[in-house]
């Protein structure tokens, strides 16, 4: 399973690679290549991330045996996988469409800027559960 800190660290390298790219005014190819591989190794540890999070051994039936009481906040975080899937999918294919048009990375950069805050929030959430869930009383932890 992939880790938090490892799902954290690829997308701290994302960011500095898009960073660096879109800094540039006249970006060379290596440059552009190096930010699109960040994208799409970002999208492939999400997606296992995720997949890990829902299985039968993952992060979500842990916590709902523990706590079953956040059944519905964890029915909301399941339901924001597909979402984020999406959103990572689709700056993937901007960042392969981009090429060296800064124009076009300036734009992918906005829409992943958006995308890291909406699953900062998400692993946010994940991480208030698991202090409510498992860390309490009731959640056998505690």
């Amino acid at each position: 399973m992939t880790d938090h800190k490892e799902v954290r660290r690829t997308l701290v390298v994302a960011t500095r690679r898009l960073g660096t790219l879109v800094a540039d005014p006249s970006p060379a190819a290596p440059v552009a290549e190096a930010a699109l591989e960040a994208m799409e190794g970002l999208e492939r540890i999400l997606l296992a991330h995720f997949h890990a999070e829902e299985g039968e051994a993952g992060f979500f039936e842990e916590l709902l045996r523990a706590a079953p009481q956040l059944s519905r906040d964890v029915d909301e975080l399941r339901h924001q996988h597909p979402v984020l899937a999406e959103r990572i999918h689709s700056i993937v294919e901007g960042s392969r469409w981009a090429g060296l048009s800064d124009s076009a990375w300036r734009k992918v950069s906005v829409e992943f800027d958006r995308f890291v805050e909406e699953f900062t929030l998400h692993e946010n959430t994940e991480d208030r559960l698991v202090a409510e869930g498992l860390m309490t009383d009731e959640g056998g932890l505690g």
